[in-house]
């Protein structure tokens, strides 16, 4: 009989751990989701801009859209460079192969005509205190490359605004 009551105590024990268990795990993923997939909502659209796309899948989320600006776009860098200030967040350091918070060129495809063009890129990526979540914000231009030789500048008006979130593992 004392067996059958000690039997029946560490079933118990063990359904009880793994409800702690179970319940842990969610709160991780509910706590790791309630970042995710917010960068039009957290960083807003600039007026003016037209095709919205957005991407989400619980490790990576991406908004996308078009607006018209002239190059550099100082409005847009400034506009998302403030908001992501105001909520925290500060710029990453620059690493030799990937220049941060300036211009560069290269040869890319266009993504509305598929057509290999330049690409006029600002890229910024930003992380906050304590925070799993990296955040990235890329402006495009795409422009016409004769020769595959960019200008100094696009001749465009057209800039792809791209607000990127990434899931990374906590460091120890």
């Amino acid at each position: 009989m004392a067996e059958k009551g000690m039997e029946r105590m560490k079933k118990a024990i063990l359904i009880i751990i793994v409800i702690v268990v179970a319940l842990e795990g969610v709160n991780v993923i509910l706590s790791n989701s309630r970042h995710a997939g917010k960068p039009r909502k957290d960083f807003g659209m600039i007026s003016g801009g037209y095709q919205p796309k957005e991407f989400e899948n619980g490790s990576l989320n991406s908004f996308s859209y078009w607006v018209k600006m002239d190059f550099p776009a100082a409005e847009a860098v400034g506009y998302y460079e403030g908001k992501l200030r105001e909520k925290g967040w500060t710029p990453m350091e620059s690493t030799a192969s990937a220049p941060q918070r300036q211009w560069t060129t290269s040869i890319r495809q266009d993504p509305q005509s598929m057509v290999p063009d330049c690409g006029y890129i600002y890229q910024s990526n930003w992380t906050k205190e304590k925070s799993v979540w990296t955040t990235a914000l890329t402006l495009t231009y795409y422009d016409t490359s004769p020769g595959k030789v960019c200008s100094p500048a696009p001749k465009n008006n057209e800039l792809l605004v791209t607000l990127r979130e990434w899931y990374t593992s906590p460091t120890p």
